[in-house]
């Protein structure tokens, strides 16, 4: 791993303060917001499937996406050990691996109340 330093002497492009057309200064969150196909694509809604009860306690899937990347099936099925992606607290459970992407693997596992469930998890969450 390389490190650049540049001494303080010196002038850097980030000194200078950048300025945008006034039509370029829309921020990602207004785009998204003033597109009805964008917005559906970065905020999908919530819907009761995404909730589950995890040893008498209810979770609430955070819910992640490959975006354009094809997933690669994972034939047979592998069993693993996931930390589930929520919103309201941390749930490890053995699940079964899928489908995987660069950055994700889609898992499935059933819940307490004998719901099958399925979920993009980090790759880096994901032990086999």
């Amino acid at each position: 791993m390389a490190a650049d330093f540049i001494s303080t002497s010196h002038h850097t492009e980030y000194d200078q303060q950048i300025t945008f057309p006034e039509g370029v200064q829309k921020s990602a969150a207004a785009s998204a917001a003033s597109s009805p196909g964008r917005r559906a694509q970065t905020s999908p809604t919530w819907e009761a499937a995404d909730s589950f009860t995890h040893e008498n306690q209810d979770y609430t899937l955070l819910r992640l996406y490959p975006g354009e990347e094809a997933p690669e099936p994972i034939t047979p099925h592998r069993t693993a050990t996931a930390e589930l992606p929520t919103q309201t607290g941390q749930v490890i459970r053995t699940v079964q691996a899928t489908a995987r992407t660069t950055e994700l693997i889609h898992v499935a596992w059933t819940d307490d109340a004998g719901e099958t469930l399925v979920a993009w998890c980090p790759a880096r969450s994901v032990i086999y």
